[in-house]
């Protein structure tokens, strides 16, 4: 289990900090199964449609980063996308879930490593230790815990 005493980023500060360019942003609904709308170029433009859309519907929508990937276009309509989460863990605690796209296990391996790999980079850009994981599977609790 994680330290307590190492503060856990809040997810859009680090969500804020990742380099302008690094990533895309997605937001996708699991009672949905379904990305909601295109890519967005900003954070805070996926973070209004996620509120909005949790206000208007009750769902949980996350906001995830998206690594652009040709060979994933159009798979999302196709159903060839596989529906898979992970829980990402700072310092041992809950961060939240994320929804990889991939059409095979080693896009999705993929797709994990690299947020894995931006979350860390960009943790020490906010002057914190590089603590992100990743597990298979929903997370078991709240984030922060």
């Amino acid at each position: 289990m994680g330290n307590m005493s190492i503060s856990m980023p809040d997810m859009e500060q680090l969500f804020s900090a990742i380099p302008a360019g690094t990533v895309q942003w997605i937001v996708y609904c699991p009672e949905e199964k379904a990305q909601l709308g295109e890519a967005m170029g900003s954070s805070e433009q996926a973070f209004t449609v996620q509120k909005r859309h949790n206000q208007l519907t009750g769902h949980t929508a996350t906001v995830n980063p998206y690594f652009d990937n040709p060979a994933l276009e159009g798979l999302n309509d196709s159903g060839q996308v596989q529906n898979v989460v992970f829980c990402i863990l700072y310092d041992g605690r809950t961060f939240g879930p994320y929804f990889p796209l991939g059409s095979t296990s080693e896009e999705i391996e993929m797709s994990v490593a690299n947020i894995i790999r931006t979350y860390n980079e960009t943790a020490v850009l906010m002057g914190l230790p590089p603590l992100f994981t990743a597990i298979a599977g929903a997370c078991r609790t709240p984030p922060g815990q």
